[in-house]
């Protein structure tokens, strides 16, 4: 199963040469935020709309060596949560994340046939 974590892009950047990705929300809350393909545009909208030069970092589930929980949001949404630093091998693409004129996200076309 392929799960998506927003990342900024720079911050994404910044980190290519290392083994694992930190999120900042590892070292605040414990875990990095995820969601589904078919939530991620809702997630991203209600918290980083206005916010550009993201990134979508596609995990595969089962390469995943930290825990992954699933945790009920106040909306009645599902999230996986990866519970440590994420090993690299785990991200299987890096997609830029584009908002449309209105400054709304858009889910990329490579993701558009799998969010069903």
């Amino acid at each position: 199963m392929i799960i998506l974590h927003i990342a900024e892009k720079v911050h994404w950047l910044n980190q290519q040469s290392q083994p694992f990705y930190r999120d900042p929300s590892l070292e605040s809350l414990g875990f990095l935020h995820c969601a589904q393909i078919k939530d991620v545009v809702d997630a991203a909208n209600c918290y980083y709309r206005g916010k550009p030069d993201r990134v979508l970092l596609c995990i595969d589930t089962a390469k995943t060596v930290p825990e992954i929980k699933w945790e009920m949001s106040e909306y009645g949404v599902q999230y996986p949560h990866v519970c440590g630093a994420l090993n690299r091998d785990a991200i299987v693409e890096v997609l830029d994340f584009p908002i449309d004129p209105e400054g709304g996200f858009v889910l990329p076309e490579k993701l558009r046939h799998s969010s069903q």
